[in-house]
C-alpha cells in the first residue's frame, strides 16, 4: 500500500522561517508568505499611494548642502509607463516653497515672479527726476541731497544711473538770488543783477561828477568832509578811490597855510574881526614920553594886524582930522602892524604935537609908545587901542 508524505504548509515546502520579507514589505491588497505570516499567506501592510500627485507632507532646507528636502507619507507610489518617462510625483505648494526660500517681493523687480510672488521693485529709466531736494545743513560739511523714486535703475551702456533736478528748483532750494550776484555771472540759469563799477586806473569817477561838502550827522563823529556820489547797488571792481572833479582846488585858491585834501594854500588872506580891545585905558602923560607900555599879545599867528587908536574924553585941536565914535571916543587913526614892525598915527592934542606908536615883535607882543616934545608939559591923556582885522600878508619894513 502506497504512502503519501504531506509537507507542512501545503505550499510547496516553503515556510515563514525560510523568508525574510515581512508584511510591512508587501503592498496592501496583495498576499504573500512572509516571515511574520506563520507559514500562511498574509496581506501586505504598505499603503498603495497610486501615482502620487499628493502634497508634500513637509519641506525643509539644508543650506550647508545647497539643497532642500521634501517628505511624503510612506507607501507605494507607482504610475503607468509614460512616453516621456515620467515617474510618480508629489506636489510642493508655491506658498510653502516661497516661505521656505524667504522670497521677499520688496527685494525683487516687479518684472519677476517667484513661486507666485511678484516683485515690487519697479524698473526705472537710466535718468529720472528728483522728487525732493534736501538741505542737509546739520551735517559737517553741509550738503545738498536729492531724493528720487525707489526702484531699479540700469546702466545705459557706459552711463550709470542719475537723478536730475531742474535749475529753477535747485536755485530756489539753495536760496540763489540774482541780486546777490554780479551781472557777469550766471549760476543754475540765474544771471546776476549786481552791476559793476569799474575803472582801469583803480580810480572810478563820481556819478555825474556829483559831490558836496558834508558835516557828518550820523553820530560816527567823522567831522566835515567831501562826499562823492556812487551808483547804488553796484560792485566796485578794480578801484580803490572815487574821483570828484575839483577844478579850482589849487594852492593859490586856498587860504595860506590851510591844507584841503592834500593841497596847502598859498593865497594871503585878510579877515575883519569884531572890535578886539587890546587896551581900553592907556593913560599917559609927559612922564611916559618915549616909554614903551606893554599891550600884551593877540593874533600872534597872523602876520599883520589892523590897529585902531581912539582918543578918550578929549578932542584933537581944531583943523585936525578925527572920527567921532560917540561916548567920548574919537578915532585919530588906523595903521597896519606887521611882526618885528612898528607904525604910528599923529595929531595935535591941546596944542601939543602927539605921535602914538605901536610896536610888535616876532612873537606878536605889542607895546604903546607916546612921542611928544620933552618940554611941552603934556597932561594925563587916555587912549583906546583895538584890533579890527588881521591878515597873513607880511607888512613890515
Amino acid at each position: 500500500m502506497a504512502k503519501a508524505i504531506l509537507m507542512k504548509g501545503g505550499r510547496g515546502g516553503v515556510s515563514s522561517d525560510e523568508v525574510n520579507a515581512r508584511r510591512e514589505h508587501v503592498v496592501k491588497g496583495y498576499t504573500a508568505l512572509t516571515a511574520d505570516s506563520n507559514d500562511e499567506p498574509a496581506e501586505g501592510l504598505i499603503e498603495d499611494r497610486g501615482a502620487g500627485a499628493v502634497e508634500a507632507f513637509a519641506i525643509g532646507r539644508e543650506d550647508w548642502n545647497h539643497q532642500i528636502w521634501a517628505t511624503f507619507r510612506n507607501g507605494w507610489y507607482h504610475r503607468p509607463p509614460h512616453p516621456e518617462g515620467h515617474e510618480a510625483y508629489i506636489y510642493i505648494k508655491y506658498e510653502a516653497l516661497a516661505n521656505l526660500l524667504g522670497v521677499d517681493t520688496s527685494k525683487m523687480l516687479e518684472s519677476l515672479t517667484v513661486a507666485d510672488r511678484r516683485g515690487q521693485i519697479p524698473s526705472r529709466p537710466n535718468a529720472t527726476a528728483s522728487i525732493e531736494i534736501v538741505n542737509i545743513h546739520w551735517e559737517n560739511p553741509p550738503k545738498i541731497g536729492f531724493r528720487f523714486p525707489q526702484g531699479y535703475y540700469q546702466n545705459v551702456g557706459q552711463y550709470q544711473p542719475l537723478a536730475f533736478v531742474n535749475y529753477e528748483k535747485l536755485a530756489d532750494a539753495i536760496s540763489l538770488r540774482a541780486n546777490k550776484m554780479l551781472d557777469d555771472t550766471t549760476v543754475l540759469g540765474v544771471r546776476g543783477a549786481i552791476p559793476q563799477w569799474t575803472s582801469p586806473s583803480h580810480v572810478v569817477s563820481a556819478v555825474n561828477n556829483e559831490g558836496f561838502v558834508w558835516d557828518d550827522d550820523t553820530g560816527a563823529n567823522r567831522g566835515r568832509g567831501i562826499v562823492s556820489k556812487i551808483p547804488k547797488g553796484h560792485y566796485i571792481q578794480n578801484a580803490s578811490f572815487v574821483f570828484l572833479p575839483s577844478g579850482n582846488l589849487y594852492p593859490q585858491n586856498v587860504v595860506k597855510g590851510i591844507n584841503i585834501n592834500g593841497v596847502t594854500g598859498t593865497r594871503d588872506w585878510a579877515d575883519r574881526t569884531n572890535e578886539y580891545v587890546i587896551n581900553s585905558n592907556v593913560s599917559v602923560s609927559q612922564l611916559q614920553n618915549n616909554q614903551p607900555i606893554a599891550l600884551g599879545n593877540a593874533f600872534s599867528g597872523s602876520e599883520t594886524l589892523f590897529i585902531g587908536v581912539d582918543l578918550v574924553g578929549v578932542d584933537v585941536d581944531s583943523g585936525f582930522v578925527r572920527r567921532d565914535k560917540g561916548n567920548g571916543r574919537r578915532n585919530i587913526g588906523r595903521m597896519l602892524l606887521g611882526k618885528n614892525d612898528s607904525n604910528f598915527v599923529a595929531t595935535f592934542i591941546r596944542r601939543c604935537p602927539v605921535q602914538v606908536e605901536i610896536s610888535r615883535d616876532w612873537a606878536g607882543n605889542m607895546s604903546f609908545i607916546l612921542h611928544i616934545p620933552y618940554d611941552w608939559g603934556f597932561g594925563q591923556t587916555q587912549f583906546y587901542v583895538y584890533i579890527y582885522g588881521h591878515s597873513s600878508m607880511q607888512n613890515n619894513f
